[in-house]
């Protein structure tokens, strides 16, 4: 009998409430009994809102997990936590605060884009708060489809929000 692959995955942890720190420890916790092992962890940034009005600044830090999952089976164990940790999905699909939530951002070098998961992360290279804690850790990180560095993207990325470390 075959052993699975072990799969690296990326993942950026996000949110904008007061319970949010606390909800990133149980994250990572469930992700790491459910999902895999974690291997690096970014520290915590803090951020204005991307794409919409909020109250609060979000929080955003990302992990790099090894997994024996496959990416579809990974993002359902991602949507489960968010779910148990009360997050509720608009089924409109534009932005809104939220105490969690988990982005695969990439999955080994994969690139595909089905109904529900666009590997890497579609719109990764256009957020400051996604770029910064992934150059942190992992700037020498290709983008398959872009063919650019974590690095290079942050030297050219659009965004101009506000993204600073605060852990």
């Amino acid at each position: 009998m075959s052993q699975k692959q072990s799969h690296s995955a990326l993942i950026l942890l996000g949110g904008n409430t007061p319970e949010t720190r606390s909800f990133f420890e149980k994250g990572i916790a469930r992700i790491e009994e459910i999902a895999g092992t974690i291997v690096k962890v970014s520290g915590v940034y803090e951020s204005t809102p991307w794409g919409f009005e909020a109250e609060g600044l979000f929080l955003n830090r990302v992990i790099e997990v090894s997994t024996r999952m496959d990416a579809k089976g990974l993002l359902k164990v991602l949507l489960s936590i968010e779910s148990e940790l009360g997050r509720v999905r608009q089924q409109s699909g534009g932005y809104i605060s939220r105490s969690i939530d988990l982005d695969l951002l990439f999955f080994d070098d994969a690139s595909f884009v089905s109904e529900d998961l666009t590997l890497p992360h579609p719109r990764l290279h256009l957020r400051r708060f996604t770029l910064l804690p992934l150059n942190e850790q992992w700037p020498d990180r290709m983008h398959p489809t872009i063919g650019k560095t974590v690095k290079e993207l942050l030297a050219q990325c659009p965004d101009e929000g506000l993204v600073r470390r605060c852990d």
